[in-house]
């Protein structure tokens, strides 16, 4: 029976403790204190705007296309037989290089042929005004010995009337006459054609300048060049290929 009073007693003990604890606490605890709220507005930085420009880095993912692209072929039919070392995909080629280039063997002998052919029109022209020049210097001998073959048959004419030359004599005389005449008709005559002879030589010159032309412009398009710098998209073609 004493204990239980004992226990009672101290649990009494701590209720009363802790009662009055908590009046302590409610007792001494402040008023809350009202404040008014105030409306503050943000603080804002200004800066004065000044043009310009800047660079942008942009991180995007994306396929890059050329503005201008070019497809190159060979113009003439032909044996490839040389590729630049660099005329590959994604490589960058430069201006004036040689890409791709066909067996040029045929082409130069047809120049060279071509060349020859021009050369010797030239030179039939030239002998053409060569021969020009001797018909004039012809004629003219041609005109003196005629002048000189009518004088002497006037010269034999007048003697044979007075019974002073023979027969023969004035027979003579007069072939020498005739031969002198025939000879300047054919000099004349050679100078007439000479007008239509230079115009078929000039013809021929023409003719092979034109095929100089030709095969010059043909050995020119046996190779390509890069007209631009760029970039290689895609290449077809490999040393030995017939195009």
């Amino acid at each position: 029976m004493p204990s239980f009073l004992f226990r009672l007693m101290r649990v009494l003990a701590v209720v009363l403790f802790a009662a009055g604890v908590a009046l302590w606490l409610f007792v001494s605890k402040e008023k809350p204190q009202k404040k008014e709220m105030v409306n503050t507005p943000p603080k804002v930085l200004c800066v004065p705007a000044v043009s310009g420009s800047a660079d942008m880095i942009v991180e995007a993912f994306g396929t890059v296309m050329p503005r201008n692209s070019v497809k190159l072929a060979m113009e003439i039919a032909g044996r490839i037989d040389y590729v630049h070392p660099d005329f590959r995909e994604g490589a960058s080629i430069h201006k004036d290089e040689i890409l791709l280039r066909i067996d040029q063997r045929t082409l130069v002998l047809n120049e060279r042929n071509a060349r020859v052919l021009v050369d010797q029109a030239r030179a039939d022209i030239r002998l053409l005004e060569q021969e020009i020049s001797n018909l004039k210097a012809d004629a003219g001998l041609a005109r003196s010995n005629l002048q000189l073959a009518a004088k002497e048959l006037e010269r034999v004419r007048a003697l044979a009337e007075n019974q002073f030359a023979s027969k023969t004599s004035l027979d003579k005389v007069e072939q020498q006459y005739l031969s002198a005449k025939n000879q300047l008709q054919k000099i004349t005559n050679a100078q007439e054609l000479v007008p239509s002879r230079m115009a078929l030589k000039k013809s021929a010159l023409a003719s092979a300048q034109a095929a100089l032309a030709t095969a010059s412009l043909m050995l020119e398009k046996s190779e390509i060049k890069a007209g631009f710098y760029g970039f290689v998209v895609a290449k077809q073609v490999q040393v030995g290929e017939i195009c």
